[in-house]
């Protein structure tokens, strides 16, 4: 069969002249086609090139400890501890004694806390670190203890009434090979000198899920 014209994917100059005759272009496509843009996308539409504008005034607002700094003070002292552990609804918790003191790890910043006690007949000592990062907005947590290999983190922020400071996070459970499990950690204030901490297991549902209690007094 003979073959009329050898396709090169390219139309012959003449033709591509009377295309370009024949078809009309407003200037917009034309500015699109010489800036190599399609016709549909003009250098109006784009954004500006260039870094984003940076406000120096914000960032070094950041790096200055606030309000949300201050409200740590309400942790700091010695206080006296009551743990109760709840490993089933049916079963009594089991309570042990202990001790804590927080202090500023970097005054105005930062607080560790460090804790003594015992969890299931084992001798327990803990360390934490608290703060409030600006750029989040958020207090954040850290704490890791001789009971386990894990560093737990987590970060939330006071309830409406200010009374509760409620951080989730994620936890491993070696008694049920879960891992990543959420948690919900609240620190529930009844006045200067008293203050409960409790860990929720949320996989447990909306009721019950609290596994841990910790009554912490001020010493005198």
């Amino acid at each position: 069969m003979p073959r009329t014209r050898s396709w090169s994917g390219q139309r012959p100059e003449s033709d591509r002249a009377a295309y370009r005759s024949a078809t009309p272009r407003c200037d917009s496509q034309r500015k699109a086609t010489t800036t190599g843009l399609s016709p549909r996308t003009t250098t109006e539409s784009l954004p500006a090139p260039g870094p984003r504008s940076h406000d120096q005034n914000q960032e070094q607002e950041t790096t200055k400890p606030g309000p949300h700094h201050k409200g740590l003070a309400r942790f700091l002292g010695e206080w006296d501890t009551v743990t109760r552990i709840t490993i089933s609804p049916d079963q009594p918790a089991m309570e042990s004694k202990g001790t804590a003191k927080a202090e500023w790890l970097i005054d105005g910043r930062w607080m560790k806390t460090s804790s003594t006690g015992s969890m299931m007949g084992m001798d327990i000592t803990g360390h934490g670190i608290m703060g409030y990062d600006n750029h989040r907005q958020k207090y954040v947590n850290v704490w890791v203890d001789s009971g386990s290999t894990m560093m737990l983190t987590s970060e939330g922020n006071y309830d409406q009434s200010r009374k509760n400071l409620v951080l989730y996070g994620k936890m491993d459970e070696a008694m049920t090979g879960e891992i990543a499990k959420q948690v919900k950690y609240a620190w529930r204030f009844q006045d200067a000198d008293h203050f409960t901490m409790e860990i929720h297991d949320l996989a447990i549902g909306e009721e019950n899920s609290r596994v841990v209690e910790i009554v912490h007094t001020r010493k005198k």
